[in-house]
């Protein structure tokens, strides 16, 4: 594997990176992602699993855009409240190195904007926790592509970190399942927030029937435990722990990804 470079330096803060790995890139979102992100928000069979993202007629390019824009908003912002919404009755209807290089991440918003949309009744909870959440386009690079685009965009993930956990997400579109490219890019997110940022644990969120995320958590001997979501149905939660990181579930990954 290649080095993991120290990133911790004052006048680099943690959200101004992009992180690297053999066959894919990292990237803060821009405008010229949002068109992919719009095939890949819209599509049943990448958000199978994922109701919340559903719409009848799929994402437009104003949605996307705004979603976008209001994450980038918010970028300069230290820490916020991170709103975690659950809808009672409907919404509408994953050798590497990490290279550090100065450029803009997104963090959550206070609310949701109107990119969100819900039915009239719907009932919204609403539950606050303390974070900053670091959003990654999924980018495959030139030698990686085919057809001679410049990159591909394949999906999105992320990190919500507080001053000692974090949550952990990934979008990764289904043309690029089973490729390992869903393992390098959380292993180039859970690196980062255990070995830059000194995370203690990390867990994330999947529904109880997505039995290809459950199945790749359980491979590297994470145990599950229900998880309310209300916005995802019926859940469950994984948990790692820092020590697990370092003593197994690393190493695992690395010999994955050689």
């Amino acid at each position: 594997m290649g080095e993991i470079s120290d990133c911790r330096e004052p006048s680099l803060p943690p959200e101004s990176l992009i992180l690297e790995g053999k066959r894919l890139v990292l990237k803060p979102p821009t405008a010229e992602d949002e068109g992919p992100m719009c095939m890949i928000y819209s599509d049943r069979i990448t958000t199978k699993h994922l109701p919340q993202h559903h719409r009848p007629d799929g994402w437009t390019k104003e949605e996307m855009t705004e979603r976008r824009r209001y994450q980038a908003e918010q970028c300069s912002q230290v820490e916020v409240l991170r709103p975690v919404f659950a809808l009672v009755c409907a919404l509408r209807s994953h050798p590497v190195k990490l290279k550090v290089i100065s450029s803009c991440a997104c963090v959550t918003s206070l609310f949701y904007p109107s990119y969100v949309k819900m039915s009239m009744n719907a009932t919204i909870n609403i539950s606050y926790s303390r974070g900053k959440r670091i959003v990654f386009t999924i980018h495959l690079p030139e030698n990686a592509c085919s057809g001679g685009e410049t990159s591909i965009v394949a999906g999105t993930a992320g990190l919500t970190l507080d001053e000692d956990s974090g949550e952990f997400g990934i979008i990764l579109h289904h043309p690029f399942w089973k490729r390992g490219l869903c393992t390098e890019a959380t292993y180039l997110c859970l690196n980062y927030a255990f070995t830059s940022r000194s995370i203690k644990r990390v867990d994330w969120v999947t529904a109880k029937d997505n039995a290809q995320m459950r199945g790749w958590c359980e491979s590297l001997g994470l145990e599950a435990y229900d998880k309310e979501a209300p916005e995802m149905g019926e859940s469950v939660a994984y948990s790692l722990t820092r020590s697990e990181w370092y003593n197994n579930v690393r190493h695992i990954l690395e010999q994955r990804l050689s």
